[in-house]
């Protein structure tokens, strides 16, 4: 994501001042590296090539533990995540919210068949392990969302085997293990990807499975 990064990250340093940003990467042949450090002090680079485990999952539990602020956001770095979004999420951790939840509109327009039954049924499917009415119209499976970084990270300690590394939903994850949570939803539409492409491959739909059973 070496290009979309270099477009973002200014974005977020310019409309967020005393921001920081953490950049997780694996290693990427991209210069995602390259772009990070050119950054200076404001934005810090996890390199987790070396790391054991790969996965998405894994580099922002990787991130968490790196945060020094009192809240982080998670977010994509191929743009489909608006900036201007994370404002609306940091508003309500601080009014209170356990986790404030970016939940996307239309998100299935222009998506072919196959895609958004895929995207229904594993919608479903975690919302039936969550057993609770809360999560009905909040998107449990966002990549973009908010929490405290101290809870956050007890809850990764109390709880290693309950995340699944190679995974890409660390949101639904953590919802697992936080009944009865305060959550917030922030909507915004979801549009086409303006750079990069869909990593969702066949493994990822079995890690989903897995994380559904844990």
């Amino acid at each position: 994501e070496a290009g979309p990064i270099a477009k973002l990250v200014p974005e977020i340093l310019s409309a967020y001042s005393g921001t920081s940003v953490l950049i997780c990467d694996e290693g990427s042949s991209d210069g995602t590296q390259k772009v990070a450090r050119s950054f200076g002090k404001k934005v810090k680079l996890i390199d987790r090539s070396k790391e054991k485990v790969h996965g998405l999952c894994a580099s922002v539990l990787d991130g968490i533990g790196a945060c020094k602020t009192e809240f982080f956001v998670v977010m994509d770095g191929d743009l489909q995540h608006p900036p201007e979004t994370i404002a609306q999420l940091h508003n309500s951790l601080v009014r209170g919210a356990d986790v404030a939840i970016a939940s996307r509109r239309n998100v299935l327009d222009g998506w072919p068949l196959h895609r958004r039954l895929i995207s229904l049924g594993a919608e479903a499917l975690g919302k039936l392990r969550l057993g609770t009415g809360q999560y009905w119209d909040v998107d449990i499976l966002s990549g973009f969302f908010g929490m405290r970084a101290k809870e956050a990270a007890v809850l990764c300690g109390q709880n290693p085997n309950r995340f699944v590394g190679e995974g890409y939903k660390v949101l639904f994850d953590f919802l697992k293990l936080m009944p009865g949570a305060r959550v917030a939803s922030a909507p915004y539409d979801f549009g086409k990807r303006r750079s990069g492409k869909s990593k969702l491959a066949p493994r990822h739909m079995l890690l989903f499975i897995r994380s559904l059973l844990t």
